[in-house]
């Protein structure tokens, strides 16, 4: 983000909603911590099967924090991709594992900061939500590892630098498509990610 930064120009960053930014970023490190426990504990089908809640979320909180409203046709998107992941899961009378119900949880995190990202959308630039993105859970991160750091092996690093070049671009890509679009349109697509993971 410092490369980004430092090639754009450090006036870029500049908001007026500062508290908006460390909320939607708390809210997002806990949703990459559920989702991270979720993986350490269940398959990545079930994962990703129960993440795929989040567009689902996301609709409604946008409906109730930003007033928005899904015609009948996203109404539909959203309930087909929604039955799709009924379809996966197959539910069944068993007990859901603790660490289904805390990637459930995981899901709505998400949700709730997507649709902050896409409050912020109108007020600030793409690339300054990526950059408080970056600053604010880089000073998170650093307080919870502060007693269990170690440093990464060369190899490991360098895939460490790859997720990270990544996951900057996926959360450019996402806010500049809430820039330009309502929520419910850009959410639904979230769900091409299951051919893509498969």
């Amino acid at each position: 983000m410092v490369l980004v930064m430092s090639r754009l120009g450090w006036r870029q960053p500049k908001t007026t909603h500062f508290g908006t930014h460390i909320v939607r970023n708390i809210d997002h490190f806990l949703g990459q911590y559920a989702w991270f426990y979720g993986i350490a504990l269940i398959s990545l089908v079930e994962v990703f099967a129960h993440e795929f809640t989040m567009p689902f979320w996301t609709a409604i909180l946008a409906v109730f924090m930003l007033g928005g409203r899904i015609s009948p046709k996203r109404t539909l998107a959203i309930a087909i991709g929604f039955v799709g992941v009924v379809i996966m899961l197959r539910p069944s009378l068993e007990i859901i594992s603790p660490a289904a119900i805390v990637v459930l949880v995981a899901a709505f995190l998400y949700a709730f900061a997507h649709t902050l990202t896409k409050k912020l959308s109108g007020f600030d630039t793409p690339v300054a939500i990526v950059f408080y993105l970056a600053g604010i859970q880089l000073v998170i991160a650093v307080i919870f590892s502060f007693q269990e750091f170690t440093w990464p092996s060369v190899n490991f690093l360098l895939w460490t630098i790859g997720v990270g070049v990544f996951a900057l671009t996926a959360n450019y890509s996402l806010t500049r498509a809430f820039t330009l679009c309502d929520v419910s349109i850009v959410m639904p697509f979230d769900y091409l990610r299951l051919p893509f993971i498969t």
